[in-house]
C-alpha cells in the first residue's frame, strides 16, 4: 500500500465542530433520567436550603435503599427490591445533569458504539445495581439507619470503564483520562464522606430521614466499571474502531529519519517492543484462524447446530472484524 493511501497521510478535512452522536440506549437514558427526577420531585419535601439532603417522603420510603434492605433491623426488612429501585431515585438536579451530560452522553455514547446493544444494556444494569449491594451491607455499620439512592454509582462506573479504555489518552489540559477520572472519584468520595456526618440523626419511623451518598457504593462502582470493562475487552465484547495502530505509523515514519547515524538505546528498546507486539499479534491471528478452520470443518460435517453459543459468538466476532478491517 502506497503512503498516499494511508489515512495517516491523507489530507484532513475540517468541516467544523462535530456533534457527539448518540445511540438509542443513550437517548433513552437521557430522556428517562430527567423525567424520573421530576417525578420523584412530587414525592419529596425540600428542607429549606439543604439541597440534596432532601427528606424522603413517606411514599418513597419503600423504594430508596434502607439500612435494613438486606439485613433486618429493629423489626424492619428485609426489602431486597430496594437494590433495584434505589438507582432510579434521584433528588439532586445537579447530580442528574452531571450523570446525563458527562457519564451518559460523553462517555456512555462512546461505549455504546463499541459494544452490542445487549452487552451494553447488561453492563449498564450491572453498573447501576451492583454497587448498592455493598452499600446495603456496609453502610449500616457506618451510619445508624442509612438511606442511599441515585445515579452517582452508575456515572462513576462509566467513567472508570472509559479510563480502562482510554487511560493514557490526553484529555483536558493535556492530562490523561485516567488522571481526570481519579480526581473526580476522589472529590465524590470526599463529599460523600461528609454526608455521613450530617446523616447521624435519631431514627423515627414516623419522621422523614435524610439520604447519604454511599461511599461503599462509589468504591464498588469504580471497581465494577474498571474490571467489568477489562473482562468484556478480554472476551471480545468491545469492538474497537477500525484504525491503524500507532506502532504502524511510527515504524513507517521511522524509515525517513536521517538525523541519526546509529539507533539509540531508546530506539532499540522501542524496536524490540514493536517486534514483540507484532509477534504476539501474528500468533493471536494464527490461533484464531486455526480455531475458525476447525469450527468451519465441524459445520460442514455436523451442521451449525453442533456449535455452542460461545463458538457462534466467536465466529460472529471474527466475521465482524474482517468485514470492518478491525484489530
Amino acid at each position: 500500500m502506497g503512503y498516499e493511501d494511508r489515512e495517516y497521510f491523507r489530507k484532513e478535512e475540517r468541516p467544523g465542530m462535530k456533534r457527539v452522536s448518540v445511540g438509542p440506549i443513550t437517548r433513552a437514558l437521557l430522556f428517562a433520567l430527567p423525567i424520573l427526577y421530576f417525578a420523584v420531585g412530587f414525592s419529596v419535601d425540600e428542607l429549606g436550603e439543604t439541597g440534596k439532603k432532601a427528606a424522603i417522603a413517606e411514599g418513597m420510603r419503600d423504594l430508596v435503599l434502607q439500612g435494613w434492605a438486606l439485613i433486618p433491623s429493629a423489626g424492619l426488612g428485609p426489602a431486597p427490591w430496594q437494590i433495584l429501585s434505589a438507582p432510579l431515585i434521584q433528588t439532586d438536579l445537579i447530580s442528574v445533569l452531571v450523570t446525563c451530560l458527562v457519564s451518559i452522553w460523553f462517555v456512555g455514547s462512546q461505549l455504546e458504539k463499541l459494544m452490542k446493544p445487549r452487552d451494553y444494556l447488561i453492563f449498564l444494569a450491572a453498573c447501576a445495581v451492583l454497587p448498592f449491594i455493598p452499600a446495603a451491607l456496609i453502610d449500616p455499620l457506618l451510619v445508624e439507619h442509612p438511606v442511599s439512592m441515585g445515579t452517582a454509582p452508575l456515572g462513576m462506573a462509566l467513567l472508570f470503564a472509559a479510563s480502562r479504555l482510554l487511560g493514557k489518552t490526553p484529555a483536558f489540559f493535556g492530562l490523561r483520562t485516567s488522571t481526570i477520572v481519579w480526581v473526580i472519584f476522589a472529590l465524590n468520595v470526599g463529599f460523600a464522606w461528609f454526608s455521613y456526618r450530617e446523616a447521624r440523626i435519631p431514627f423515627d419511623a414516623e419522621l422523614l430521614i435524610k439520604p447519604i451518598d454511599s461511599v461503599p457504593a462509589l468504591l464498588s462502582a469504580a471497581a465494577i466499571g474498571w474490571f467489568g470493562m477489562n473482562w468484556m475487552m478480554k472476551r471480545g465484547r468491545v469492538v474497537l474502531a477500525a484504525e491503524e495502530k500507532e506502532d504502524d505509523h511510527i515504524a513507517y515514519a521511522r524509515q525517513f529519519r536521517v538525523d541519526e547515524d546509529a539507533p539509540s538505546a531508546g530506539r532499540q528498546a522501542e524496536d524490540v517492543k514493536l517486534r514483540e507486539r507484532e509477534a504476539r499479534e501474528r500468533k493471536r491471528e494464527n490461533d484464531e484462524q486455526e480455531r475458525v478452520d476447525a469450527l468451519l470443518d465441524r459445520i460442514s460435517t455436523s451442521g451449525i447446530s453442533s456449535l455452542s453459543a460461545k463458538e457462534k459468538r466467536f465466529l460472529e466476532r471474527i466475521s465482524k472484524k474482517k468485514k470492518g478491517g478491525g484489530l
